[in-house]
C-alpha cells in the first residue's frame, strides 16, 4: 500500500509467518523505517485484518509517525478496498463500451 506523507511516497506491506504471525514494514526506497511484529495465541482465530491493524498501529510508532500523518495513514487504509472496486469497475465500464 502506497501512502504520502512528509512529500515522500512510502510503502506499507504485510507478511505472514505461519497463521499467528503477522509483520508489518514500512519502508521509504530500500529503507526500513517502520516494522512491528504481531503475535496471536496459538488458541486464537487468526484474522487477518485484526493482525493488520495491530501490526500497522505499532509500525506507525516504531517509524515516529506524528499524529496527523498516522491519521493519514489510517484513512488511506480504510479506503483502500474503496478505491480497489473503483479500478475494477473502470475496468468493467471500459470492457461493456
Amino acid at each position: 500500500m502506497k501512502v504520502h506523507l512528509r512529500n515522500k511516497d512510502f510503502w506499507i506491506s504485510w507478511n505472514y509467518k505461519q497463521d499467528p504471525i503477522t509483520f508489518c514494514h514500512i519502508r521509504y526506497g530500500d529503507e526500513v523505517v517502520g516494522m512491528a511484529e504481531v503475535t496471536r495465541h496459538p488458541k486464537d482465530k487468526h484474522v487477518k485484518e485484526i493482525a493488520r491493524k495491530e501490526s500497522l498501529a505499532r509500525a506507525m510508532k516504531n517509524a515516529g509517525f506524528d499524529k496527523q500523518e498516522r491519521e493519514t495513514v489510517w484513512l488511506q487504509y480504510f479506503s483502500r478496498n474503496d478505491e480497489q472496486m473503483e479500478r475494477q469497475l473502470v475496468e468493467l465500464l471500459k470492457q461493456i463500451a
